[in-house]
């Protein structure tokens, strides 16, 4: 069975300490709540992968893995709003949904500001990105907030050994959580 990977949190120290002396509280706020997800996610990894045989654990594992890589990936995309002053939304101060920031008009907005952070969000959470792409689809396919048929996990079954693109349920979860700390790290690193 796939171990959970240490995270980093190198860039995520070094952007709290910048954002704590900005005033920002709705942006320092989200800063911690980021790393809160990330937190609950492998909690959550490690509940998927110790219990891997028990149904109803399993499920619990991965429905909160995937509700918090998601709501981490969404929360840093917040944090790009309000770093940057985006104005993104409707309440700018309130959330920023990932499908959100990659919309064109809005990394249109961020290139103006940040040219690269711009270009990783594009291609690290853009639709065209094959693992956001099966990611989401997973997300979804677990009736986690939105309903999509046919669904890979259907309702009262588990099955351990579905194949989520080319890997298991598992193997694709551990994966996840790296890309998810590769991205946070790389966003932070990326902002001045």
């Amino acid at each position: 069975m796939s171990q959970v990977p240490k995270l980093s949190f190198v860039s995520y120290g070094k952007f709290g300490s910048k954002v704590a002396g900005l005033g920002k509280k709705s942006l320092f706020q989200y800063h911690d709540l980021t790393k809160h997800r990330m937190e609950i996610a492998e909690y959550c990894l490690e509940q998927l992968l110790d219990n891997y045989n028990n149904d109803i654990a399993f499920l619990a594992g991965l429905t909160g893995f995937l509700v918090h890589v998601k709501a981490a990936l969404d929360s840093i995309c917040q944090e790009i709003n309000l770093y940057y002053e985006l104005g993104i939304g409707e309440k700018p101060d309130y959330f920023t949904e990932t499908e959100t920031l990659t919309e064109v008009r809005n990394l249109m907005a961020l290139s103006k500001k940040n040219p690269k952070l711009s270009e990783l969000v594009a291609k690290e959470l853009g639709a065209s990105n094959p693992w956001f792409a099966t990611f989401m689809i997973l997300h979804d396919s677990a009736g986690v907030h939105k309903q999509q048929s046919p669904k890979i996990i259907p309702f009262g079954i588990v099955p351990h050994d579905i194949e989520v693109g080319d890997k298991k349920v598992a193997e694709f979860c551990v994966e996840s959580y790296s890309q998810l700390n590769k991205i946070t790290e790389e966003a932070y690193a990326l902002m001045p």
